[in-house]
């Protein structure tokens, strides 16, 4: 659907995994946002909205992407597309993985 200004509605799916579900308190959400939203705009969105606990995660003190995290778009990993700056289709379903400690 455009909305006044011709732009396009998207809905995006956030998915969450692990810690980051306790502090989101949810699995998944689904974002409304419009053409030209990037993954870095949803991301900031998102944090927004799930709190200082959470952002705290996901984001680092300039406001972008936590290197110890791990985000695909579709199932790719932003790093090897344009990073948070990446532009979002409708539909399009993101990923956020925070880091996962290993035994010996």
């Amino acid at each position: 659907m455009l909305d006044d200004r011709g732009r396009l509605d998207l809905k995006i799916e956030v998915r969450l995994f692990a810690n980051l579900r306790e502090f989101a308190k949810t699995k998944a959400a689904v974002e409304d946002v419009k053409s030209g939203t990037s993954v870095g705009d949803v991301l900031q969105k998102i944090c927004e909205r799930f709190g200082t606990k959470f952002r705290g995660q996901v984001l680092d003190e300039r406001g972008q992407p936590n290197e110890n995290i791990k985000i695909l778009l579709n199932g790719h990993n932003i790093v090897f597309l344009q990073g948070a700056a990446t532009k979002l289709r409708d539909g399009d379903v993101i990923a956020i993985f925070p880091p996962v400690g290993g035994g010996s």
